[in-house]
């Protein structure tokens, strides 16, 4: 009589291989926050299906975020800070390995401030004064410097910088002339967009 010979072997899980990744913008700004993608998706030895594990790091220390988040909001993030997030596969039962990408927080131009002309309906004899109306906002909350540049018939006159109004003298205007001024905005960085 045989003898029934019974064998089971039991294969094991294996871990997920590294997906690529990189940041959406390489140079972010502050008004933007970061936010990681998956380039190119890992691959399983075992054929199962992959979720994404997301640490984040700033300026080297690690940050309690949750583990499948692949964003970081505008309101965490400030100018200079470097960041770093890992990104690892998970099929249900193993994390692969770890996958880094960095990024630093860079620098956000100011916005235009709004300017007024005055008065509205000059005479020769009056002084053209250029009035800020509304601030011009810096997203990186960097305190705000404007340059003024004056413009008769569309050929620059003069610039003037500081905080305060720019003016011209009467006695620089003449009937007929069409004057124009542009207002630059600077965070100690760079220039942000002309006011007109």
């Amino acid at each position: 009589k045989g003898v029934a010979v019974h064998a089971e072997i039991e294969t094991k899980n294996r871990a997920p291989g590294r997906p690529k990744i990189a940041f959406e913008n390489p140079s972010p700004k502050t008004s933007e926050g970061l936010k990681a993608k998956v380039v190119a998706e890992a691959t399983d030895p075992d054929l199962d299906p992959l979720t994404y594990r997301y640490r984040w790091w700033r300026n080297g220390e690690p940050q309690s975020l949750p583990l499948t988040q692949a964003a970081i909001p505008p309101f965490l993030v400030r100018k200079g800070e470097k960041w770093k997030v890992e990104v690892s596969a998970f099929d249900g039962e193993a994390e692969g390995e770890p996958v880094p990408a960095e990024a630093a927080i860079v620098n956000t131009a100011p916005r235009a401030p709004g300017i007024a002309i005055e008065p509205k309906a000059p005479t020769s004899s009056d002084d053209l004064r250029a009035r800020i109306v509304a601030e011009g906002v810096d997203d990186d909350g960097d305190p705000l410097t404007y340059r003024f540049v004056w413009k008769r018939n569309g050929s620059e006159v003069a610039a003037a910088g500081g905080d305060v109004p720019s003016l011209i003298a009467a006695k620089s205007v003449k009937r007929g002339e069409t004057w124009s001024v542009e207002v630059v905005p600077n965070d100690g960085e760079g220039d942000g967009a002309v006011a007109q």
